[in-house]
């Protein structure tokens, strides 16, 4: 049987080995590959928000992994969420945004549900997917939504353990 090839695109280079050890911890039967870009959180910063044109290009990243053969594609960023929400149902494999499955078992889990972000692009997309999973699944939730400012030039510097600090304290 032809393992299952997950194909992975993100907006860092710095993403690219974190989850290479994510899949190998916890899908070591399943093929993987990365797209990384990172102009398009770049052009996101810029604008201080997801523009059609970046839209696009997302999209066109995601068509690319499906042609590059992947069975299941994964976007590990959650500024883009709304492009890979739009894009998903044009693609022939099964597309997620990272951040669904969070906000799917925060809903589960809690009525009074946080957000910490690292980017002012990642609060409003996250929130509204957030609100927007709870009211599909009937549920009333309280949403409380902070910046975490700082911690993405740490990461982005190559300072992860800043990052992670910066977080945990925000936390």
């Amino acid at each position: 049987m032809k393992k299952k090839t997950l194909g992975l695109l993100h907006t860092s280079a710095t993403l690219v080995p974190v989850f290479q050890q994510l899949c190998r911890a916890k899908l070591p039967h399943v093929d993987t590959f990365n797209i990384a870009d990172d102009s398009l959180i770049k052009d996101v910063i810029a604008h201080g928000a997801l523009t059609p044109k970046t839209a696009w290009r997302v999209a066109e990243h995601i068509r690319s992994a499906e042609a590059a053969g992947a069975d299941y594609i994964l976007v590990t960023c959650s500024s883009i969420g709304p492009a890979v929400e739009a894009a998903a149902p044009l693609i022939g494999v099964p597309v997620l945004r990272v951040d669904q499955p969070m906000a799917d078992k925060a809903v589960r889990m809690k009525r009074k549900i946080g957000v910490i972000a690292t980017l002012a692009t990642t609060l409003a997309p996250t929130a509204d997917l957030i609100r927007r999973r709870a009211e599909a699944a009937g549920r009333r939730i309280e949403l409380t939504s902070r910046l975490c400012e700082g911690a993405f030039d740490a990461l982005m510097g190559g300072d992860a353990a800043k990052h992670d600090a910066m977080v945990a304290a925000a936390l």
